[in-house]
């Protein structure tokens, strides 16, 4: 029977193997992080001091005072991925239990030191992107990624490092 709940700590030496940290886990630490006041005032911060509001696909409209169409940022390495990543350094460098806030705390310390890769989208292009009706171009993705593919390569799984390696590359 499978349980809604999922422990909070996962133990380092019960991951033997690069990316062997369970999905369960990983969705866990994105609802933490999507959830986190945290992250919101990440968001809000990047509309408001930075001026970043506009969707990548419908660049002739501003977002800023708009009641009621709204921008999502889309992680263009996935969340997911970012997650993943956090969990394998963390066991790597850990030598007891790894708890699901100490992966949001990581994930969440990349997103304020900008090396996350990101776009802003409208919710509507958001799910077209997704869809695979769209793609963006490469300079339109914002942060300092190449940070993050220098200090955490050997973690990143192996399409997530192909697709910051094409970004630094361009």
């Amino acid at each position: 029977m499978k349980t809604d709940k999922v422990n909070f700590y996962l133990k380092s030496t019960l991951v033997k193997t690069p990316f062997d940290v369970d999905d369960d886990h990983i969705k866990a630490v994105e609802k933490i992080v999507r959830d986190s006041a945290e992250y919101k005032a990440f968001i809000a911060d990047k509309r408001v001091n930075e001026d970043e509001n506009r969707d990548v696909l419908l660049t002739q409209f501003d977002f800023k005072d708009a009641k009621k169409a709204k921008l999502q940022l889309h992680h263009d390495v996935y969340l997911y991925d970012l997650v993943g990543t956090a969990y394998q350094y963390l066991v790597s460098t850990t030598k007891d239990f790894v708890s699901t806030f100490q992966v949001a705390d990581l994930v969440m310390e990349w997103h304020y030191r900008n090396i996350v890769p990101y776009v802003f989208l409208s919710v509507s292009a958001h799910q077209l992107y997704h869809d695979g009706k769209f793609k963006y171009e490469n300079s339109a993705v914002k942060g300092n990624y190449k940070d993050l593919y220098d200090e955490y390569k050997e973690f990143l799984p192996n399409d997530a490092k192909e697709r910051l390696e094409e970004l630094i590359n361009e």
